[in-house]
């Protein structure tokens, strides 16, 4: 179960930060590709006893379909490895892919709030295959040309566990086509605190 929340919290980084570049430089509103690599806190002291850094990897697509809908995709990857005290190995891997949208309520302008909804499958070599909904907002601020920042505030349900999720993505670009991204994240559950970078390709 804990395992899952970590997990859940490597792919809340990854999708949010798939939804594509805006005329003031956002992530929003335009189709975008992105990979990310990620490193994960346990917030649980258990969890953290086996691996302080659960590593983690995955891709994202965004779509925008109107003006104000962007579809968005994302598949992780994430490494739980290490040994408990007792002297066993646990090795965990991973896997969760989500899709769903973003609906923007000011498409277009330096400050743009949106609402987000995901539905998705999470897969794990110590769990069974379970669904995963996401749902929340945020709010994109540009605060250059070429950049932005967007707090959002998610709500998570993995089978029986559930997760308010706080994160703040930033990004730069760099050129009309290529953009940098950074990201952090806590979970209210059990304060996994979640770190990604990652670059990006507007197409």
């Amino acid at each position: 179960m804990r395992k899952r929340t970590i997990l859940v919290l490597w792919v809340l980084g990854v999708v949010v930060s798939v939804q594509s570049a805006a005329v003031a430089r956002g992530l929003l509103g335009e189709r975008y590709a992105n990979v990310q690599f990620g490193v994960t806190r346990p917030g649980d002291s258990l969890v953290r006893s086996i691996d302080s850094s659960v590593i983690g990897f995955g891709a994202g697509l965004n779509l925008p379909v109107k003006d104000n809908v962007d579809l968005t995709f994302a598949f992780s990857h994430q490494e739980l490895d290490g040994d408990t005290w007792w002297g066993g190995d646990v090795s965990v891997d991973s896997n969760a892919f989500l899709g769903g949208a973003n609906l923007l309520l000011r498409p277009g302008q330096e400050t743009c709030p949106f609402l987000i909804g995901r539905f998705g499958l999470v897969d794990s070599d110590a769990v069974d295959t379970e669904p995963m909904i996401a749902l929340g907002g945020g709010v994109q601020f540009d605060v250059s040309e070429n950049g932005a920042v967007t707090p959002t505030l998610v709500f998570e349900h993995v089978d029986d566990v559930d997760d308010l999720v706080l994160g703040v993505d930033g990004n730069v670009w760099f050129s009309d086509k290529f953009v940098g991204l950074a990201g952090v994240a806590v979970g209210f559950d059990e304060g996994d605190l979640a770190f990604t970078l990652g670059v990006g390709f507007a197409f």
